[in-house]
Formats: C-alpha cells, sequence, structure tokens
C-alpha cells in the first residue's frame, strides 16, 4: 500500500513538474531565467516520472542509466545558468561552456563505466535503493555518483561568477528566502546520497518526496512572483556594491599605512609577500585592499610592488653606481634577470643598462 502511494505521488509530482517546466519553456518571450527554470523543472519532472513508472514499465538499465544521466546533465545546467545569472553571470566569456564541457564528459563517463562490469565480468554486488536491481560493482559508484554533478555545477557557479555567496544578505526578503531554499535543497540532496552511501531506502524515499514537494512549492513561488529572480539578482548586486565600496576614512588609512609599508625593505623585497599577508600589515581584509587598488590607483598588488621594487632599483642605481645592475634587482627581490629586465623596461621606458647610461649623463643628485 505504502509503495503504490509512493509510486502514485511521485508520478503526479513528477508529471505536474514536467508540465510546468514545459510551459516555462513554450512561454512567449521566456527570457533566459525562465528557459533555464524550464529546463530544470522539465528534467526533474521527467526524472520523477520515470522513477514512478519504472515497477510497470521497467526499461533495460543500460538504456535507463543513458537517460538518467542524461536528464540530470540537463538538471545541472540548468542550475548552473540560474546561479550565473543571480551572481552577476561569468567573469569571463566562455567558462559556462567550459563547466559544462567538463559536465558532460563526467556523464559520459557515468555511462560508460558500467561497461567494466560487463567487459570483466563482475557480477551483482548489491541492489538499487532505487528501484531493487541487482546492481553490479562500478553500476553502483556510478549510481551514487549521479549526485555529485548537479552539486559541483552549482559549487562551480560561484568559481566563475563576478559575485560570490558573501554578497548574499538575510537583509534583503528575497535573498533571505533564497538562503532557505538552497539550504533545504542541499539537505535534501545530501540526505539522498546518504541514504545511497548506506542503503536506506525509507530515507531515500523521504528525501524524494521531500524534493518534490520542494520543487512544487517553489514552482508555484515562481508564478505568483515572476520577478523574483530579477530582485534577488539586485539585492545581491547591490550588497556586492556595499562591500565592496570604501569610506574616506578606509580610503584615507589605507593610502597612510601603504606609504609608511612602502619605505620598508621586506615589504619591497620579499618574494613570499602576497596580497593576503600585506593585507594583515595594513589592517584590511584582503578584498578591500584588492579594491582599493583597483578603485583609487588603478592597479593591480603585483603591478604596485613591481612599481616599488623599480623605484628601488633606479635610486640604488642613483647612489651605487659601482654595483652590478643585476645585484642591485637581486635585492630589490627580483630572481631573474629576465624578469627585472622585462618588468623594469615596462614601467621606466627603457632598459636598465640604458638608464643607468642616462644618469651618468644627468646632473649630480637626480634621478630622472
Amino acid at each position: 500500500m505504502l509503495n503504490a502511494m509512493y509510486d502514485l505521488f511521485r508520478g503526479a509530482a513528477g508529471f505536474s513538474l514536467a508540465v510546468a517546466g514545459v510551459s516555462f519553456l513554450i512561454a512567449r518571450g521566456a527570457d533566459r531565467v525562465h528557459r533555464s527554470l524550464g529546463m530544470l523543472f522539465a528534467s526533474l519532472g521527467t526524472l520523477f516520472c520515470l522513477s514512478a513508472f519504472d515497477p510497470i514499465l521497467p526499461i533495460p538499465v543500460d538504456l535507463d542509466n543513458l537517460v538518467i544521466i542524461g536528464l540530470i546533465y540537463v538538471l545541472s545546467s540548468s542550475l548552473l545558468a540560474l546561479a550565473l545569472f543571480l551572481f552577476g553571470n561569468e567573469r569571463r566569456k566562455g567558462s559556462e561552456r567550459r563547466v559544462n564541457v567538463i559536465g558532460g564528459i563526467f556523464s559520459a563517463v557515468l555511462v560508460l563505466a558500467p561497461l567494466l562490469d560487463y567487459a570483466f565480468g563482475w557480477g551483482p554486488v548489491l541492489t538499487s535503493v532505487e528501484d531493487g536491481r541487482a546492481l553490479g560493482p562500478v553500476h553502483a559508484v556510478a549510481s551514487a555518483a549521479l549526485y555529485v554533478w548537479p552539486i559541483a555545477a552549482s559549487i562551480l557557479a560561484f568559481s566563475i561568477a563576478r559575485w560570490q555567496p558573501a554578497d548574499v544578505s538575510a537583509r534583503y526578503p528575497d535573498t533571505r528566502i533564497m538562503l532557505g531554499g538552497v539550504l533545504a535543497v542541499a539537505l535534501v540532496l545530501l540526505t539522498a546520497l546518504v541514504s545511497v552511501a548506506i542503503r536506506a531506502q525509507v530515507l531515500y524515499r523521504a528525501a524524494h518526496v521531500a524534493l518534490e514537494l520542494f520543487m512544487l512549492t517553489w514552482y508555484l513561488y515562481i508564478v505568483r512572483h515572476p520577478d523574483s529572480f530579477r530582485r534577488m539578482r539586485q539585492q545581491i548586486e547591490t550588497e556586492h556594491a556595499r562591500r565592496f565600496s570604501l569610506s574616506e576614512h578606509e580610503v584615507t588609512r589605507i593610502k597612510e599605512r601603504l606609504a609608511l609599508l612602502a619605505t620598508r625593505k621586506d615589504v619591497i623585497s620579499d618574494d613570499s609577500l602576497d596580497l593576503p599577508s600585506l593585507a594583515r600589515r595594513v589592517g584590511v581584509p584582503a578584498y578591500r585592499l584588492s579594491q582599493y587598488f583597483s578603485a583609487h590607483l588603478s592597479t593591480t598588488f603585483p603591478a604596485w610592488r613591481n612599481m616599488l621594487r623599480v623605484d628601488y632599483v633606479r635610486v640604488r642605481m642613483a647612489e651605487r653606481p659601482d654595483l652590478p645592475i643585476i645585484e642591485i634587482a637581486l635585492d630589490a627581490g627580483y630572481n631573474s634577470k629576465g624578469a627585472f629586465n622585462t618588468q623594469f623596461s615596462r614601467i621606466v621606458g627603457m632598459r636598465p643598462s640604458d638608464y643607468r647610461r642616462s644618469l651618468t649623463r644627468a646632473p649630480k643628485g637626480t634621478v630622472s
């Protein structure tokens, strides 16, 4: 009785989600968000429908594996697109395509890997928690790995997006709802993954029911609030701008502290010094120091440090014309003559040797 009720519910929920997805896809004037939502709901609904009809109309295990992995790949691409929209799109053009290519390769591996069970004659080692089918060792691993890519795609979205999860603030109502939804889905997916690993069918079904209810609720919320994604994007952008804006007091403090540190030899020559280390010396978070370099100096930390090193070399060349140029460059922190020559020529506009010769023609006590 419980099995029949479970199959009936996931079949009905799956059909409802699939219809909802198709309605988003064929809607006139559908934008990127609603197209991605359509693919998400349609693929997930189809997965639930296949699962519900499997006891009645089972399909061959390898074909079933191919269809499920394909649908999960579409679902993952939809999640990636939605996350990128919310977080200001990709920082570098082509990043989304590269992530989808990685997902395609991962999915292909999951499709082909179970064939090893046939190639090496590996017999069943356990039964599927989903439908009770006997699975070989590789197929069993692949069935658990199905849940990895949707999670991985969502995480990778943050690494290629312009904005970051730290830009999501609970101070805004829409982003507060989004945080709750993401946490709920993460908990459900984690529960499903654990249930597959420990072969707990009751827990697995509970996770599926929770996911179906959540997706149906989410669909109804989007229908009621069609601009919710656009508002969340605006709120995330607003918080991003707020986090990275520097007050006049911060600008003055960073400027004064950097000016003091710029006179220290260890700051100039220490090759292990990076942006986070310098930020700790300045007394600000690394991202705020990076913002200061970008917005107020129109440069970056490496370029700023190269400027200090080149200035140090120029002063030393004027003070000690007897010292070899390479010795001064090494003292300034450069590890190779080639790197030093490249940076010096780029900043000063002439080669180090030409600059030294120009000093002999300049009035004594001046640095050109």
